[in-house]
């Protein structure tokens, strides 16, 4: 009985394993100097509007800040 559930915990314990070895690209050294570096070069995507910067046209509209409160609370 105790046999058995040993067998199954090892089985279970080396299947991990396995899967985990396996998961991290078989162990081949990652980043060592022999690995091929990738070939494909994939160019940005146009993105749609006349501003090259996200966010380079907000404007600050200070007359929406409560009375009373100063606009770096907002900030």
């Amino acid at each position: 009985m105790i046999t058995a559930l040993l067998r199954a915990t090892l089985a279970v314990t080396m299947s991990a394993l396995v899967l985990a070895v396996a998961g991290c690209g078989g162990g081949g050294g990652g980043g060592s100097s022999t690995s091929t570096p990738p070939t494909t070069v994939v160019p940005p995507l146009p993105l749609p509007g006349p501003y090259t910067v996200a966010c380079s046209n907000v404007t600050q509209d200070f007359s929406r800040v409560a009375p009373g409160a100063n606009a770096t609370d907002y900030w």
